[in-house]
């Protein structure tokens, strides 16, 4: 996957991304096929086999009380069926992988763009944590709409990203102020629908999160590296974000996620479990992926130092993937890659 994109991003120069959709269909589908079919792979698996093993005998009502409402919805749907638990990776697959290209489009070298997003991104977050994934696919997908401006379709996208993972409704305030030039839209639309959500899937949650969490004090190893990941593109963004080519709306909101990773990063100190902040901040990862793809339009001048910020760019996620494969705790669960076409 890296080499397959490392390729593209180099390749890419400066030609227009309307004249890389077929490339982009065709690395889509490769994403799709590897982060779908994986057989065995990511910590949480046997965790997965056993929601959708209660789902299939499970009633409707029962499977979806039991985990995220859409994504118990689908593991009940694909246990009705007698399907396995690819056929659930694969929708949720497919979910992230169509909001990822339709985010990475955007940028001025889609193909560098999915290429910083690999080794994290893809490999551990949409190959281990599948709701989670789902839920930044539609987050992702919310951002492209942001983009065009449809205040409509970031609502739609936000509130399927909280159906299939709660702790998604965090990103909700973020649009409402890059929304924030139509105020009374964003307190009393965005305040609405955040209310609304809590009610709906949170309100019954937040004592088992505070349980699970806080008063047992969970951990993550590498929750410091994970979250610094997302501050280094902050501070780039914070600190040089007129030189990123957006429009005004645009620069508030990548701000703001950019001032959220950094209070993530102070909290993870003050915080009583570093799980909790470790997960928030899987949701602001976009955030890397924008930044680092946009550093050779951003300072480049000229061709060949576009060529060496696309190297550089490259260099440094290449470094990330092989410091997590080979040092990463719990890289074990990832490695060897399988897959149902061939294990």
């Amino acid at each position: 996957m890296f080499a397959l994109f490392a390729v593209g991003a180099l390749a890419v120069g400066s030609r227009p991304p309307q004249q890389q959709r077929p490339a982009m269909l065709i690395g889509g589908l490769i994403l799709v096929v590897l982060i779908g079919l994986r057989f065995r792979v990511g910590c949480d698996w046997s965790s997965y086999e056993d929601l959708l093993r209660y789902s299939r005998y499970a009633s409707f009502s029962s499977a979806v009380d039991l985990s995220d409402p859409a994504f118990g919805a689908l593991n009940w749907l694909i246990g009705s069926f007698g399907l396995g638990v690819w056929a659930v990776n694969l929708v949720c697959a497919a979910i992230f992988t169509w909001g990822l290209v339709s985010f990475c489009r955007w940028q001025p070298n889609p193909p560098l763009a999915m290429l910083v997003a690999v080794p994290y991104l893809v490999i551990v977050v949409a190959m281990g944590y599948t709701r989670q994934s789902a839920a930044l696919g539609f987050i992702m997908l919310a951002l492209t709409q942001f983009q065009r401006g449809s205040a409509l379709g970031c609502v739609i996208f936000l509130i399927m990203a909280v159906t299939f993972h709660k702790a998604s409704v965090l990103v909700l305030p973020i649009f409402g102020i890059g929304f924030s030039r139509r105020i009374m839209f964003s307190v009393v639309v965005y305040g609405a629908i955040s209310y609304l959500l809590y009610r709906l899937f949170l309100e019954k949650s937040v004592s088992l999160l505070v349980i699970g969490y806080v008063k047992e004090k969970y951990s993550s190893s590498g929750a410091l590296i994970r979250v610094f990941m997302n501050v280094l593109p902050a501070i780039l963004f914070i600190s040089f974000r007129n030189r990123f080519n957006l429009s005004y709306d645009s620069r508030k909101l990548w701000l703001t996620f950019s001032l959220v990773s950094l209070a993530a990063l102070a909290f993870l100190f003050y915080s009583p479990s570093s799980t909790a902040v470790d997960r928030a901040a899987l949701f602001l990862i976009p955030l890397q992926v924008l930044v680092l793809s946009r550093l050779p339009s951003a300072f480049g001048r000229g061709d060949r130092q576009s060529m060496l910020l696309i190297a550089g760019v490259a260099a440094y996620s290449l470094a990330i993937e092989l410091v997590w494969l080979n040092y990463g705790q719990f890289s074990v669960c990832w490695i060897p890659y399988r897959n149902y076409l061939w294990h």
